[in-house]
């Protein structure tokens, strides 16, 4: 149909416009909160394409000019792992972007002893170590730039957490990064507890491109650090030192796993046990807090790889934030990373929190409770329940006894360190849960989880990214006439596409609705928590119906249980 001739093209359109958009904003109101912003290119939208074009990761950048990363160490073991070609003669670089290429004389070291010291040409060892920090900052500076121009958009819906309420707001760790003095002392922690074993920190590499390019970038020092037990320091091979040596690590010791004053654990753990609770594991990583000889420390898991830049984090840190995300399978704290400005105090209070504490599944760390989840979440009884009762759970007297023991305000004071969370699908990604469907991969700064091969639409690790071509989306709506008239409400019944032996085909439903859609849900889940995209356009046989089309939007998969989108529906009889 035409346009109402007493109208202007341009008011008319103008009209279409608002009404299109008032109705979709009736149906967010409606409590349909699974309706996902629109926005135009970015991971959804009507027109052109539905996700960006690849985004290279800073590693991506660097990798034509810099090393081989940590395989290199593997490749110079012989065959039975038991002895080591060390490089002797000219000075292994220490950095592990530059490789040296001249000649070199070898020998080998045995099984458990540490590689010999490396005296001679240490004016070129810094010579690499300047080369490596500019080189890194560089590529920083070029994937920023890059990185500039992708559209960002919100990722996770309701992920951040004070305490009390899911749907905080997360932070905007940029911002708090910008008011951030220059020049600081930084560290990056890993933790380790066990024989280690060999491939050992797999994302080294990543993580030393950091390092160096915040270093060179605010003129400060930034040191990669691994805590362990005494006890297993000892147990670290030629190869876990030659690793350590090129990476220029600093393998700390630490006093204990648990605190000492805990005296709770599962039944079926005891001290000295290999496996069987996470809580060693876990809680080994408190001394993190004590490291205040550092303006910032963050720690990270060791299969934690880092796609672009996490200087923001360990900026904003040093301005004494407490810095987390949330878990992907709904914990209010992820203890795979989390970044502060230390203090021996906060520590001591994390011990002294122990000391007579037990934990069951009903009532939490010391009756502290869950919130602000509903109950028992994964790991409670380990770091993420333990860490979160001391630092968020604000109202928790066995945490704020503690804080108080060890000279600290209770975390709800005025003078007491914030407490905030980033978003998780950029700053900590564990699965797309939560996160926007078919969330745009090089958003993320920071990849935790899937470790292997993703499923459905899950961004990988780099090794696994490849880009993933998709089909725009037909239009959503029509500038005409019938946009003009009165719709109605309605809840259209999409059933359901359960030919699961057709594979990805199943994942697609067409279906003609009579009368004429002016809007439409986008986005809608149905009983299972499946994702799927709606889209509408006329119905080429038919004036009086259109086309509804649903798309499984988290997998390319069929679904087996029926639900409904919401849709704005001008009759059949007024068409």
């Amino acid at each position: 149909g035409g346009r109402r001739k007493s109208k202007s093209k341009d008011s008319c359109c103008s009209c279409c416009g608002s009404r299109v958009f008032n109705i979709m904003l009736f149906l967010g109101l409606a409590g349909l909160a699974l309706v996902y912003p629109m926005r135009t290119g970015g991971y959804f939208s009507d027109s052109s394409a539905l996700l960006p074009s690849k985004q290279p990761s800073v590693q991506d950048v660097i990798e034509g000019d810099f090393g081989d990363g940590p395989s290199a160490a593997q490749d110079r073991h012989s065959d039975d792992g038991n002895t080591l070609v060390w490089k002797v003669g000219k000075v292994d670089p220490p950095s592990p972007i530059v490789a040296a290429k001249e000649p070199v004389v070898v020998e080998e070291v045995q099984q458990g002893q540490r590689p010999p010291e490396m005296v001679e040409g240490q004016s070129m060892a810094q010579e690499y170590n300047q080369q490596a920090k500019a080189k890194a900052a560089e590529a920083m500076r070029l994937w920023r730039e890059r990185h500039s121009k992708v559209d960002h958009g919100p990722g996770c819906a309701r992920c951040c957490q004070d305490g009390e309420r899911w749907g905080a707001p997360c932070l905007d760790v940029d911002a708090c990064a910008a008011k951030a003095p220059r020049g600081g002392k930084y560290a990056f922690v890993y933790a380790h507890v066990g024989r280690p074993g060999w491939p050992w920190l797999t994302f080294l590499h990543s993580l030393k491109i950091q390092a160096l390019a915040l270093a060179e970038e605010t003129g400060g020092s930034a040191d990669i650090l691994v805590l362990m037990p005494a006890k297993d320091i000892q147990q670290l091979g030629t190869r876990h030192w030659d690793l350590i040596n090129r990476y220029e690590v600093k393998v700390t010791p630490v006093a204990w796993t648990i605190p000492p004053t805990l005296k709770w654990w599962p039944k079926h753990w005891w001290p000295g046990k290999a496996d069987g609770w996470c809580g060693p594991q876990d809680l080994m990583r408190l001394h993190v807090l004590g490291l205040d000889t550092y303006d910032a420390a963050a720690f990270y898991d060791q299969d934690i790889e880092f796609h672009g830049d996490i200087s923001p984090v360990l900026l904003c840190a040093s301005t004494n934030v407490f810095i987390s995300t949330s878990g992907g399978v709904g914990e209010p704290l992820n203890v795979g990373f989390f970044a502060l400005k230390p203090d021996k105090r906060l520590l001591l209070a994390a011990e002294i929190m122990a000391k007579g504490i037990k934990f069951n599944k009903q009532t939490g760390w010391g009756g502290a409770g869950f919130k602000p989840s509903g109950g028992y979440f994964v790991g409670a009884e380990c770091g993420q329940g333990y860490v979160h009762t001391l630092i968020y759970q604000k109202k928790a007297a066995v945490a704020r006894d503690a804080l108080e023991a060890a000279g600290l305000p209770p975390m709800d004071a005025p003078s007491a360190m914030p407490t905030v969370q980033l978003d998780r699908c950029v700053w900590n990604y564990q699965t797309g849960a939560g996160c926007p469907g078919r969330f745009d991969c090089d958003l993320i700064q920071v990849h935790h989880k899937p470790t292997g091969k993703p499923m459905g639409y899950d961004c990988p690790k780099l090794a696994l990214k490849a880009v993933r071509p998709t089909t725009p989306a037909p239009p959503s709506g029509e500038d005409s006439a019938e946009a003009q008239l009165a719709c109605e409400l309605q809840g259209v019944d999409i059933g359901t596409s359960c030919r699961c032996s057709e594979g990805a085909a199943a994942g697609v439903k067409t279906i003609s609705v009579p009368g004429y859609a002016v809007a439409c849900q986008p986005m809608v889940r149905n009983p299972s928590g499946d994702e799927f995209a709606i889209r509408f356009r006329r119905d080429p046989d038919n004036p009086k119906s259109f086309l509804l089309t649903t798309t499984r939007w988290d997998a390319d998969a069929c679904w087996c249980d029926g639900f409904k989108a919401k849709c704005c529906i001008v009759p059949p009889s007024a068409l």
